[in-house]
């Protein structure tokens, strides 16, 4: 009768199971019949994605910043055209009437300051009828803006500002792509995971059947059925959250992909750590300080602070122009009856504001803030330095923690067998085939842990020297204009 009952009880608990160890032995099962997704092949994907063309479209402002930050170039023409009626006045008792009218062009030489106009008018005078005027000017300034001197720093400035957002620009595409890099580790981890609970469930089951025979013989007791079943409980806790985790992480990849597919699944590949293969921190770092995206950008920041106290320093001189101009006057609509007299003119024209505080407070605070420039980037010079350190502390830990896991790994499988045998002779307790087994997966999934985390450091140096991606993937903003012209 005691075996009997046993027997029920035992069958409705693997019957309450049965749903969820099928739900997640066939997940595993179509994810091991999906297709092979390399990290190549899903960075090739993603490439394609909008979160990409999102950050490179900046690039497309920066062509035109420059030419809206100086004066505008164009030659510009200017026409006039009126019909005018003259009073009569003391001098001259008849009205007269007739064309007002002008047309001129300008152009300004931004990087020389000079501007040059010319321009020819005519208008009725009295009863003498019409008189023109041919006006030809030459204006340059010689204090403030001297021969161009702060269109030419206003280029250079937004040259470096465009330059700077170019490296931003690079710097939130590297940021993403380390991003997706990590979430394949990630998947990589989570599969491998799973394989791992799903083995380690497998065994707690053959566990608890080799239970209930001894158990039905007499060598088993309840406690032992009841340990064994806590033992496959947890178990399966692990694979139900496991089998979540991937599901989650599959569809972040689908995501970054662009797939919309809920049915769809990839396997990732399975592939041994990666690590460079030197590590030398002196090299890197000179390497770093050398050649990277981060200091170019401490350079430039500090010449944009250089240039801006110059600026504000020209700011402060006098606006004062040489011109020159020559005029030629005439009789008749647009000289028709011939010119009548010429002169040339030559001066300085010069304006100075007697209290100049506002500008020379700019000035000041352009100073202060070149200062806390070249101290902000000392600074963080320091914490970049230390920040770096410290990731090759965590790689060269990471490759002895990788080898220690492997050992652990071996070993815990040889003491499990061992239990294993022990206890199916009587000579150990469920406890100790209860901790063997649990400890196969603690270092199964420690491996793993250390695994992925060495991968994600791996990417993380690349990433911190600037060396994950180059520049030239500014060059795909050009496909994104054809978008916006469409």
């Amino acid at each position: 009768m005691k075996n009997s009952v046993r027997t029920t009880v035992v069958f409705l608990f693997f019957a309450a199971l049965a749903p969820e160890k099928a739900s997640a032995q066939n997940l595993l099962e179509q994810i091991n019949e999906a297709p092979l997704l390399t990290l190549n092949e899903f960075l090739t994907q993603t490439g394609k994605n909008t979160f990409f063309e999102e950050i490179l479209i900046d690039t497309l402002d920066l062509k035109y910043s420059e030419v809206l930050a100086l004066p505008a170039e164009d030659v510009v023409l200017g026409v006039k055209g009126a019909y005018q009626v003259l009073f009569p006045s003391e001098s001259d008792s008849k009205p007269s009437h007739g064309l007002d009218s002008s047309v001129s062009l300008s152009k300004l030489f931004a990087d020389s300051g000079t501007s040059l106009s010319a321009g020819v008018s005519t208008s009725p005078s009295g009863s003498s009828g019409h008189t023109s005027q041919f006006v030809f000017e030459i204006a340059q300034p010689i204090a403030q803006n001297a021969f161009g001197k702060a269109n030419r720093l206003t280029r250079k400035l937004t040259q470096i500002e465009n330059r700077i957002l170019e490296m931003q620009i690079v710097e939130a595409y590297e940021d993403y792509y380390a991003e997706l890099i990590t979430l394949y580790y990630t998947w990589h981890a989570e599969y491998a995971a799973l394989q791992s609970s799903q083995n380690s469930y497998i065994t707690s089951r053959s566990l608890i059947e080799e239970m209930e025979q001894k158990y039905d013989y007499g060598i088993a007791n309840q406690l032992d059925l009841d340990k064994s079943n806590i033992q496959l409980y947890s178990k399966l806790d692990s694979l139900i959250q496991q089998e979540t985790d991937f599901k989650e992480t599959m569809d972040l990849i689908k995501q970054a992909m662009m797939i919309d597919d809920a049915a769809l699944l990839y396997r990732p590949q399975l592939e041994n750590y990666y690590s460079p293969e030197d590590l030398d921190f002196d090299r890197y770092y000179t390497d770093f300080q050398n050649d990277s995206r981060t200091y170019e950008v401490f350079s430039l920041t500090e010449e944009r602070s250089d240039l801006n106290v110059r600026l504000r320093a020209d700011e402060l001189l006098p606006s004062a122009n040489l011109y020159a101009n020559y005029r030629l006057n005439g009789r008749g609509i647009f000289f028709a009856e011939g010119p009548e007299d010429q002169s040339l003119q030559i001066g300085v024209d010069l304006s100075y504001p007697i209290a100049s505080s506002q500008a020379r407070a700019s000035y000041e605070r352009e100073k202060i803030d070149r200062t806390r420039t070249a101290l902000s980037n000392a600074n963080k010079k320091i914490e970049l330095k230390n920040d770096l350190r410290r990731l090759f502390y965590d790689l060269e830990s990471g490759v002895e923690r990788i080898a220690l896991s492997d050992r652990r790994v071996e070993m815990a499988n040889r003491i499990a067998e061992s239990e294993s045998r022990d206890y199916n002779l009587g000579k150990s307790d469920l406890n100790d085939l209860i901790s063997a087994l649990n400890q196969v997966d603690t270092v199964a999934q420690s491996r793993i842990s250390a695994i992925v985390r060495q991968n994600q450091n791996t990417v993380e140096l690349l990433r911190f020297t600037d060396r994950l991606v180059s520049e030239s993937v500014l060059d795909q903003a050009e496909l994104i204009k054809e978008k916006t012209e469409e």
